[in-house]
């Protein structure tokens, strides 16, 4: 750490909802400073909404000041865990977040604040554990001393650039070519029967309760076809968090953005994404399943893929979890790690507890398989849980 910094910094923990909403502009400015994808998800049109939806959690934002300036800001929060006998600091919404930093700071102050937050967190020793999931490896914070590493189970997040991909010189080869020549050809069948559009959804014309029902409906409905489960889809929070995400009073400036496209003047796929710098990240998507054999979803990729370069975007992230057709419509690839820092010994058996999780492990291996027979495996298990019940 400089001297001067540490000379003239002060640091001050907000623990109140109110307190943190005094704070939200110069939070906005140290937000639209920062360029790192790993700090997408630390603006306040994405964790006051989660803030508000998991009244559990109780705020730790770390703030640090400089010369009176608020300079960096660490977004934390307490959740207990294991019956409420351990306190653990996470970056707020990481529950729901894809990756994560640990604060926003501005240009080139990372390593030195970094420091900072984690001395004070180790001297006031608020919980037992700090957990950060889905981490980028090679951020500032996963290289600090003492803490312990391994690879989330989110794996990697899957990006297009767009500017690498300008540079293939066989068309086959162009990812953004393939897409759009598969979009066409869909789009072809499809417009046969009806008017066929692309839209950026305003908030002012949608009701986006009655729209994150929709897609929370039809991802269900995918995750069966599939022989997957995602409980996210199943947790009345989480989709109490997108209705209020989308519709906010912070996202003035976009940066949470709906597309979609529209048949016959009704949504037949929907994406919602953060736009950040030059990135569009791409946090959820759906398609209604009766139009699957249209491949809804390779459309309204194409037609945001038009969009970003009509507005300057130049990198699709997929995001997490890679899957198929991540896979193939991707071209660089960010690694995640987990990081814990235990600061007591319950936080030592808290945290090798978290890195047994076999349910976690027997989940991973099952999704390895083919759908064939995880499809079959289910159709066991319930034929079974049926029979239990007699």
């Amino acid at each position: 750490m400089s001297s001067d910094l540490a000379k003239s910094y002060s640091l001050e923990v907000l623990n109140t909802i109110t307190k943190i909403e005094l704070i939200v502009e110069q939070w906005q400015r140290l937000y639209e400073s920062e360029t790192e994808a790993s700090k997408a998800f630390l603006s306040p049109a994405w964790i006051m909404p989660w803030l508000r939806v998991h009244k559990q959690a109780t705020p730790y934002f770390v703030c640090i000041y400089h010369h009176g300036q608020l300079i960096a800001v660490a977004p934390l929060v307490i959740e207990k865990m294991f019956a409420g006998s351990v306190k653990c600091l996470r970056i707020a919404g990481s529950s729901l977040s894809q990756y994560q930093g640990l604060m926003l700071s501005g240009p080139s102050r990372d390593g030195e604040i970094s420091k900072l937050i984690l001395d004070h967190i180790v001297d006031q020793n608020p919980v037992h554990i700090v957990h950060l999931t889905n981490v980028p490896d090679k951020s500032d914070f996963s290289k600090i001393s003492n803490t312990y590493t391994r690879q989330s189970n989110a794996l990697y997040c899957s990006i297009l650039d767009l500017k690498k991909d300008l540079q293939v010189r066989k068309n086959a080869r162009s990812i953004v070519k393939r897409a759009k020549k598969e979009a066409n050809r869909k789009i072809r069948k499809l417009s046969a029967s009806g008017q066929l559009s692309f839209s950026i959804l305003d908030k002012r014309e949608y009701n986006f309760e009655e729209l994150a029902t929709i897609m929370f409906g039809w991802k269900q409905v995918w995750l069966k076809e599939k022989a997957l489960y995602s409980g996210f889809y199943d947790q009345k929070n989480n989709h109490k968090f997108l209705s209020k995400l989308i519709a906010n009073d912070f996202n003035e400036n976009n940066e949470i953005v709906i597309a979609s496209i529209i048949y016959k003047d009704t949504p037949i796929a929907i994406a919602m994404g953060l736009v950040k710098s030059s990135t569009f990240h791409c946090y959820l998507t759906a398609h209604n399943p009766k139009f699957s054999d249209y491949s809804p979803g390779t459309i309204l990729f194409s037609k945001i893929l038009e969009w970003m370069k009509e507005f300057g975007l130049d990198r699709y992230d997929f995001l997490g979890y890679p899957e198929a057709y991540k896979t193939r419509f991707s071209n660089e690839k960010i690694d995640l790690m987990d990081i814990w820092l235990p600061l007591t010994f319950r936080g030592k058996l808290a945290m090798w507890a978290m890195q047994i999780n076999m349910a976690q492990r027997i989940k991973t291996q099952f999704y390895k398989l083919p759908i064939s027979i995880r499809k079959f495996i289910l159709l066991l298990r319930n034929s079974y849980t049926h029979y239990t019940k007699f």
